[in-house]
């Protein structure tokens, strides 16, 4: 059986949340990337300064129908496109949360048929 995903928010407070009708598309591996300073001297040294390294969640949902699971992905995505803090659970039926922000500052639902929608965005993970 396929898990469904479940998204709390905000953070703080977990005082909203839904659970998401059919299962996500999620990339089997987190996606990383560094932020760092390389710097070669006219010797060829190199030294780099590492500042942080950060981890990605890609998801994607192949089937947002109109009704009731557009509603709830549009509410959730009205606070999280302003870049607030929030709980992702891969699988809605166990306590594994992980915090997160979205990445991209535009959320568009793609038309793929008559009542059926699908959409990607990214998660940064929250560096505690």
């Amino acid at each position: 059986m396929a898990l469904t995903a479940k998204f709390t928010w905000p953070a703080s407070t977990e005082a909203n949340n839904f659970t998401t009708a059919e299962p996500l598309n999620k990339i089997p591996f987190d996606s990383q990337k560094a932020v760092r300073y390389d710097n070669v001297s006219s010797y060829g040294i190199l030294d780099v300064i590492v500042e942080r390294v950060e981890s990605f969640i890609d998801v994607e949902a192949n089937y947002v129908f109109k009704s009731i699971d557009a509603t709830n992905w549009d509410t959730f995505m009205q606070y999280a496109v302003q870049g607030g803090a929030f709980y992702y659970y891969p699988d809605s039926a166990s306590g594994t949360k992980i915090q997160v922000t979205m990445v991209e500052k535009d959320f568009n639902l793609a038309y793929k048929a008559m009542g059926l929608y699908s959409f990607k965005f990214t998660m940064r993970k929250v560096i505690t």
